[in-house]
């Protein structure tokens, strides 16, 4: 036979409770010896999408395009470092120069490509008209049109390569060979990483700057391969800092491949708002709630567990008796009770639990004293 709390020693409390199945209630114990209890409270189940928390861990990071490496278009010297880790950039800010005999020598051969290209050229117009005439051979007509070919191709190798160098010949023509080239940003943002102090030898394959656009932040999460199919676009997302300040977000995009070294898939978020971002490379602990279908729920305040069980105080007409409850998942302050259908028309305790299974010594159901 089940023990119950019986409803003479808890008159006081059980009265309004017992007059309907859908009201919130207060009570205050008429017991002297419970004159420091607080009120108890009845609730029905509630039938809502459950919202699974899922825990992880994030990097903050940008978008490819928004993180450039920047690198010397040639080996030589640093001759001026203008920004430290940490600076914001603009596009086309210098950075650094640098300096090198071959960048003097690269100069001096475009000067004398230039010049033997107008030669040629000069040479093959006159050459044209006199073949026009038949003053020369078709012999020397070639090979004034090789000559002038080749003067061409001399001449657009050395303009790119000045160009890559980020050298304007115009300048150069107008203003005589530079001693120096500098080093630009390619994009807006910070520098992340620097590896540059005047004088170093740098080399066109190691990076001198790491320069990151912090306004398209996001987070890479990495979840491990059991909750595939439990997250869906939209999610919502809490990130905690180390400051204890949380920023929120949605889930935007999730990849269905799982890395075989961590049995883990990448999900990616949007924060909602991208100006309070931390820096790209912050790692964060990040919380995803999975909105699952709909489910009975209770406050994790109405159950307990005893003997390995989950039990909850039911309201019946001569008290409060405990239930079994099969606990599923658990998110904040609610808990899924997935046998809830055939609770649906009860109420049960969510405040003050200890107190009524601890009233008056009685026994509960499980068949220990409370």
């Amino acid at each position: 036979m089940k023990k119950l709390i019986p409803a003479f020693a808890l008159l006081a409390v059980l009265y309004s409770c017992t007059k309907s199945n859908h009201e919130t209630s207060t009570h205050q114990p008429e017991n002297s010896n419970s004159t420091a209890l607080q009120t108890a409270r009845v609730e029905p189940l509630k039938y809502e999408a459950f919202r699974a928390p899922i825990e992880a861990s994030a990097i903050v990071d940008v978008p490819p395009q928004y993180r450039a490496d920047v690198h010397a278009p040639c080996r030589a010297y640093v001759s001026e470092c203008s920004v430290l880790v940490g600076d914001r950039v603009k596009k086309g800010q210098i950075l650094a120069k640098l300096e090198h005999p071959e960048i003097i020598q690269l100069q001096s051969e475009w000067m004398q490509a230039h010049a033997n290209w107008g030669f040629t050229l000069e040479a093959h117009r006159r050459n044209s008209e006199l073949h026009a005439s038949n003053a020369i051979s078709a012999r020397d007509f070639q090979v004034s049109q090789r000559d002038h070919a080749q003067s061409v191709a001399r001449y657009q190798e050395l303009t790119q390569r000045l160009k890559w160098l980020g050298l304007d010949p115009n300048f150069i023509l107008d203003n005589g060979i530079q001693t120096e080239i500098a080093v630009t940003a390619p994009i807006s943002g910070f520098v992340q990483m620097a590896h540059i102090n005047l004088g170093k030898f740098v080399n066109p394959e190691n990076a001198l700057f790491t320069v990151v656009g912090k306004d398209h932040s996001h987070l890479e999460i990495g979840v491990y391969a059991e909750f595939l199919g439990s997250i869906s676009v939209g999610d919502s997302i809490s990130a905690k800092l180390e400051t204890g300040r949380v920023l929120a977000g949605e889930v935007f995009l999730i990849s269905e491949a799982i890395d075989p070294a961590d049995n883990r898939f990448q999900v990616h978020g949007h924060f909602e708002d991208e100006a309070d971002a931390p820096a790209p490379g912050t790692f964060l602990q990040v919380t995803l709630f999975a909105e699952s279908d709909l489910t009975w729920i209770l406050p994790t305040s109405a159950i307990w567990q005893e003997e390995g069980k989950w039990w909850a105080l039911r309201q019946v007409d001569e008290g409060f008796e405990p239930v079994l409850i099969e606990r599923g998942k658990e998110s904040g302050e609610t808990i899924e009770v997935m046998n809830g259908s055939q609770y649906q028309n009860d109420l049960f305790v969510t405040e003050n639990v200890y107190f009524l299974r601890h009233s008056q010594g009685e026994k509960s159901e499980t068949g220990h004293s409370h």
